[in-house]
């Protein structure tokens, strides 16, 4: 009897060290190691010179001469251009500004890696074989470093929130219907090169697997990530307007890469506007 006020207290005290552990504040953030911040600026630096435009004219991207004639020239807003630039300041940053830094890099990595693989796969690299080998190896050394700094082995493809995969997906079937448009000189995209399929493809993937991530370190990368491939796509799509005269082209491919960054952001918005 005499010990029977005592037991209400039981569960008090056994609730404490949780609460406490609840309580306890997060660990910070772990510092970009300087080691792969200095891969990943040299390299960066590497794609610059080795896609420096130089004068007007006098380097082109791709040379498609044989099948439809056309060509784009490198200039100081050409995707792998702003690319090179985009990972060269992210990467000075990375020390300091961490994830959401290392998240820009490789997406501008994954643009290179992408640009790579169409234009030498596609055998339009004409004079400048040299400089696409060796950007698209750089890339691929790039991206082994953030492979080995992030750590990716959460991602997950599930669950999708509805909305923000219903926008994704459907700019991704604007982007896969683009390369198909016919310019006024009767050629399309796909006639250059079927891999023209291909960016749709990874920009839907990229940005699929950052509003299926769960984890808020993943998610931090993983948004600016597939932000920064679909800014680069729209850059990518402006010859088609400038100098393949076909604005239906360059609208699809706008309207389709800004859904798409719509469905990745349309996640962010949603968890900041929860209580």
């Amino acid at each position: 009897m005499t010990h029977a006020p005592s037991s209400p207290l039981q569960p008090l005290t056994s609730a404490a060290p949780a609460e406490t552990t609840a309580a306890a504040p997060p660990a910070a953030a772990t510092p970009t190691p300087w080691g792969a911040v200095a891969a990943l600026v040299i390299g960066a630096a590497l794609l610059i010179y080795l896609n420096w435009p130089g004068p007007t004219a006098s380097r082109e991207l791709w040379d498609d001469e044989a099948t439809t004639g056309w060509y784009v020239d490198r200039s100081w807003i050409d995707p792998i251009f702003v690319s090179s630039v985009g990972a060269l300041v992210a990467s000075l940053a990375a020390r300091w500004t961490g994830l959401v830094a290392l998240g820009i890099v490789a997406g501008c990595a994954v643009s290179v890696l992408e640009d790579g693989l169409l234009i030498l796969g596609g055998g339009i690299s004409d004079d400048e074989t040299a400089a696409w080998l060796g950007s698209t190896g750089i890339a691929a050394a790039m991206a082994v470093v953030l492979l080995l700094v992030l750590r990716p082995f959460e991602l997950r493809g599930r669950p999708v929130p509805p909305p923000g995969g219903v926008l994704v997906v459907a700019g991704g079937i604007l982007l896969l219907v683009q390369p198909f448009v016919r310019h006024p000189d009767g050629f399309a995209f796909f006639d250059v090169t079927w891999l023209a399929v291909l960016e749709p493809f990874v920009a839907v993937g990229i940005a699929w697997l950052a509003l299926a991530a769960t984890q808020g370190r993943t998610r931090t990368w993983l948004t600016p990530a597939a932000t920064t491939y679909v800014v680069i796509g729209v850059v990518a799509a402006v010859p088609a307007l400038t100098k393949g005269d076909s604005p239906p082209a360059f609208l699809l491919a706008l309207l389709g890469n800004l859904l798409v960054l719509a469905g990745v952001l349309s996640r962010e918005w949603r968890l900041r506007s929860t209580p």
